[in-house]
C-alpha cells in the first residue's frame, strides 16, 4: 500500500479515532487540530504521519482488506446505510446465540468489534423488564444514550415512553427496550451494514432471552435487520411479519416522528395493529 494511499485511507478514517485515545497511543498528536476532517493542510498531513505508528498501520491494513472486499470508498458521516453491489441489505448468519445474560452483557461491553467501539463512553444495551412480553428495537444509541448507558433516554425517547404509556403499558415493567447497535455511531450518522452484523448476533440473542410475544421495529434500520429486507418502513408498516414465529410490527422511529409530526397518525395505527395481534393472539392462550 503506497504512502498516498496510506494517507487517504487513515484521512477518510480519522473521524472514528477518540481524539484522546489516538494521543495516548502517540503524545505527538496535536489535539483539535486533525479532528477537522476539511482540513487538507500541513497540520492534517503532519498529524497523519505521527498516528502511522505500528498501531495504526495495522488499523490500515484491516480497513484495506475491508474496501478490497467491498469495493468502495469508506463513507464519511453516511446518510444511508451502506447497501451492496445487488442494492440489497445483507445479513450475516449468526454465530452461536449467547445464552445466559451475564455473558451476553459481558461480551457486549468489552466488544470491539468494529470501529464504532472507538469512539463510545458507554455500550448502550436495554432498560426495562428482561422477561417482557413486548419489545421494542431501535435503531443506534445517540448522545444522551450514550452518556448514560441507556437507550431512548433523549427527546425520542420521552416520545417513545409517551407512545407505549399510550398503549396502556408500564414502561418499567410491560416492555424491553434495546437498540439493533450497541456503540453510538459519529455524529449520529446511520449505522452501516457491517456495523449491523457486527451486532446482529447480539440482537438475536436478546430475542432469544426475553423471548417476547411481540416486537415493535422502530424505523428502517430495525426492520432490516430483523426481516433481512432493504424496504423502507412505509413499505413494511401496516403488515404483520415475523421473526422465529414472533409478530413483527414496522413503525416509524420516534426522531422520524419528532421531525414529521404528521406521521404520528400512521405510528399510532401501526401500535393499535400491534395490540389488535398481541390481543388476538392473548386469547388463543
Amino acid at each position: 500500500m503506497q504512502k498516498n494511499n496510506q494517507f487517504k485511507l487513515l484521512y477518510n478514517q480519522l473521524w472514528l479515532f477518540d481524539e484522546r485515545k489516538v494521543q495516548r497511543i502517540n503524545p505527538q498528536v496535536k489535539l483539535g487540530q486533525w479532528q477537522n476532517i476539511e482540513d487538507s493542510g500541513d497540520n492534517m498531513r503532519e498529524n497523519v504521519a505521527i498516528l502511522m505508528s505500528e498501531q495504526t498501520k495495522l488499523r490500515v491494513e484491516k480497513e484495506e482488506k475491508w474496501l478490497t472486499k467491498r469495493k468502495e470508498t469508506p463513507a464519511i458521516l453516511a446518510k444511508s446505510i451502506v447497501l451492496n453491489q445487488s442494492n440489497e441489505f445483507k445479513i450475516n448468519v449468526p454465530q452461536d446465540l449467547i445464552n445466559n445474560w451475564d455473558s451476553l452483557v459481558s461480551s457486549i461491553n468489552i466488544c470491539n468489534k468494529c470501529d464504532l467501539s472507538n469512539g463510545r463512553q458507554n455500550t448502550v444495551i436495554d432498560r426495562g423488564n428482561r422477561q417482557a412480553k413486548w419489545m421494542f428495537i431501535g435503531e443506534a444509541p445517540g448522545e444522551h444514550d450514550d452518556v448514560k448507558g441507556i437507550p431512548f433516554v433523549g427527546a425520542s425517547g420521552e416520545l417513545l415512553d409517551k407512545m407505549i404509556t399510550a398503549m396502556k403499558l408500564d414502561v418499567n415493567n410491560d416492555v424491553y427496550i434495546c437498540n439493533v447497535i450497541k456503540c453510538k455511531p459519529p455524529y449520529n450518522r446511520n449505522p452501516e451494514s457491517h456495523e449491523v452484523n457486527m451486532c446482529n448476533n447480539y440482537l438475536l440473542s436478546q430475542i432469544n432471552l426475553v423471548k417476547p410475544q411481540i416486537i415493535i421495529a422502530l424505523g428502517r434500520f430495525a426492520s432490516q435487520a430483523l426481516l433481512s429486507s432493504d424496504l423502507a418502513t412505509n413499505k413494511l408498516r401496516g403488515q404483520v411479519h415475523s421473526i422465529k414465529n414472533i409478530p413483527v410490527i414496522v413503525t416509524y422511529h420516534p426522531a422520524y416522528l419528532l421531525r414529521n409530526v404528521a406521521a404520528k397518525k400512521d405510528a399510532w395505527e401501526d401500535l393499535q395493529l400491534a395490540m389488535k395481534v398481541f390481543n388476538s393472539n392473548e386469547n388463543k392462550n
